[in-house]
């Protein structure tokens, strides 16, 4: 088993793959049909990229300029100015590895090792977070999956650290990824201060969307917290789906 630590400051256009959305609608279409969801895909890559990510960015750099020009002795002033270029320059990181995600998707497969790598990376770069990635040394590291259900794992994965991050104030993290008796198993354990399952409200959502995502890849999900003893996030998916992804995929959308 290999550790990785993610390194680097942020850069400008740095990114992981991020997830697309699982739109409702046929994976091909000819000339005279419905579109594809490739063709939304595209779409909103194209609509976000010269919207809202021309907007972030210009934005960015204002509250940044602005920042730099309050004067000497309103060090508060400045300092929250810098706080919201702050979360406009992550609002703008994620819209672009959003647009990276909906062009990936349009890809069948992915390295789901890859996948994650980077996500670990970006969370290092961008969030500040310290985070490390373990899997396996050599051919048995990579993990090809369908590109829709490697970027559920994703997500899911991401929102953990989120958690982690947001609500337990961990400046840590580790993700981990292995196969073991016929199942696929990713870990997501922090070291932050966890929580009581029966009092947490403001990770409900959170929660519920992982719980979610799990039952989308038809797999199960295990949290384990509790108050001072940071939190522990398990995804397990039978081997035989996650190398079939593709298949699972296309079958889903057969019923819609």
């Amino acid at each position: 088993m290999r550790t990785v630590q993610a390194q680097g400051a942020a850069d400008q256009h740095g990114g992981p793959v991020a997830a697309a959305p699982r739109l409702v609608g046929p994976a091909h279409a000819d000339a005279n049909g419905p579109p594809s969801q490739d063709d939304f895909r595209a779409k909103w890559a194209r609509e976000l990229h010269d919207g809202a990510v021309q907007e972030t960015w210009y934005l960015t750099t204002q509250l940044s300029s602005l920042a730099e020009s309050v004067p000497e002795g309103q060090e508060e002033l400045r300092s929250e100015i810098s706080r919201l270029a702050g979360v406009a320059r992550r609002t703008y990181d994620d819209l672009r590895s959003t647009i990276k995600s909906l062009n990936e998707a349009r890809r069948d497969t992915v390295d789901l090792t890859s996948v994650l790598a980077d996500l670990t990376q970006w969370f290092c770069r961008v969030v500040g977070m310290q985070v490390q990635f373990d899997a396996p040394e050599g051919d048995a590291r990579r993990v090809t999956v369908a590109a829709d259900f490697g970027l559920e794992i994703r997500r899911l994965v991401q929102e953990a650290l989120w958690n982690g991050w947001q609500h337990s104030m961990s400046e840590q993290a580790t993700v981990r990824m292995r196969r073991s008796d016929g199942q696929l198993v990713i870990e997501v354990t922090d070291e932050g201060r966890g929580f009581e399952r029966a009092t947490s409200t403001e990770r409900g959502n959170g929660l519920q969307n992982m719980r979610e995502r799990a039952e989308a890849l038809q797999g199960e999900l295990e949290i384990a917290a509790s108050a001072g003893n940071g939190t522990r996030v398990t995804l397990r998916i039978p081997l035989e789906l996650a190398s079939k992804g593709d298949e699972h995929d296309s079958a889903n959308t057969g019923r819609r």
